[in-house]
């Protein structure tokens, strides 16, 4: 039998757009059609923006700015309307795990607000739409990393550490010397998302051994970053595809994550995970297909409450040249259920037996005391998808 190692120590961060990707705010966007102004929303002028028929003036996105007729309260507003209307965009939950785990964030938006403002509008979110448990939870991490302090002082020390790109600001434009702003903001934002890989790169060095942050803390070797990336603008997500693809020539052992929110019931997933070979073309790399959202529905139809989603790689101790290096592992985190009694046998094995006849899934594991599930992928998993 095949000894297998853990492969390295991990931290996730994340990087997230906000209008139509955590929420789908009410602020509207001023067009001209002819010399007819058409208030748009976010979503349609991701479609209009490239559009000859529609013009673009100076006055198009002052409410997307701290100088507009409701100045920084305008983007407060809008997203405690936003909250308050369960207008939901497909990162919400995604942004709130990640604020629940104290994990590192950074706000990347077209927007033209102060970073401050943007702060305030987190501050909002963590208020409004975390629930009273997530909050709880959200309060225990917050007390690991930061010590005994009163939850407003551990919130602000958290979102302190955190980045806010509004690359349409005033203040983004005088940091970068950008001036891309709304109009071209694909340009802008990879300008955001490698000072915040930067930034991460130097907050790594120092992070304790034990931070709660970090995968597999017991594991050996360096610790391997992955950022992830998601958007709701198709040709914001081409751009930061390329890019990251372009990155990862100078940052080999960084994973990069993205995800195609533009159709929020089809959000595409993909792992820029490591080099096939050694290239100039950038499209060759490995890219992990994205199996979440099945494996998220039969769980939830067996009536399980979906908490946490891992994917690690497995490595072979003793593989050979030609062999495949190792496996990936698909680790999924049960929550307690909220209704009278445990999870029953029935239940995982109705998962178990749905799992395995998932494309590229080898073997099944299930730990009903911990409430995990392991699902082991073959080896030629990664390939199959190339």
């Amino acid at each position: 039998m095949k000894k297998l190692i853990l492969e390295g120590r991990k931290l996730r961060v994340y990087k997230f757009d906000w209008d139509d990707n955590i929420l789908n705010l009410p602020t509207k966007i001023k067009m001209y059609k002819g010399n007819k102004p058409v208030y748009v929303s976010t979503s349609e002028f991701a479609e209009l923006r490239n559009n000859p028929e529609y013009e673009v003036k100076d006055d198009a996105f002052n409410e997307f700015r701290d100088y507009g007729v409701r100045g920084e309260n305008a983007f407060i507003e809008d997203t405690k309307k936003a909250i308050e209307n369960n207008k939901q965009a497909p990162s919400f939950k995604k942004f709130k795990e990640a604020l629940k785990y104290g994990n590192y964030f950074a706000i990347i938006t077209a927007r033209g607000h102060a970073p401050a403002t943007l702060k305030r509008g987190v501050r909002t979110f963590i208020n409004m739409a975390l629930t009273p448990d997530e909050k709880i939870v959200f309060k225990r991490n917050l007390k690991k990393l930061y010590g005994d302090l009163p939850f407003n002082d551990l919130v602000e020390k958290y979102l302190g550490e955190q980045r806010y790109y509004p690359v349409s600001s005033p203040e983004f434009q005088k940091q970068f010397g950008s001036m891309a702003g709304a109009e071209k903001p694909e340009l802008a934002k990879q300008i955001a998302s490698r000072d915040f890989i930067d930034y991460i790169e130097g907050v790594a060095k120092s992070l304790d051994a034990k931070d709660i942050r970090i995968k597999n803390p017991k594991s050996k070797g360096e610790l391997e970053i992955s950022v992830g990336f998601s958007d709701d603008d198709k040709k914001n997500v081409k751009a930061m595809e390329e890019f990251m693809k372009s990155l990862k020539k100078e940052k080999p052992d960084m994973t990069f994550v993205i995800y195609d929110t533009s159709n929020p019931k089809d959000v595409k997933k993909m792992v820029i995970e490591r080099l096939i070979k050694e290239s100039k073309d950038v499209s060759e790399y490995k890219v992990i297909p994205d199996i979440h959202r099945e494996i998220k529905t039969i769980i939830e139809e067996a009536g399980l409450v979906y908490d946490d989603y891992e994917e690690v790689f497995v490595k072979y101790a003793d593989y050979n040249e030609d062999d495949y290096e190792g496996y990936y592992e698909i680790k999924i985190s049960l929550d307690i259920p909220r209704y009278a009694g445990d999870i029953t046998p029935e239940q995982y094995l109705r998962v178990e037996e749905k799992l395995k006849r998932l494309v590229g899934v080898d073997y099944v594991d299930t730990d009903t005391n911990k409430r995990r599930i392991t699902i082991h992928m073959i080896d030629e998993y990664p390939d199959m998808f190339i």
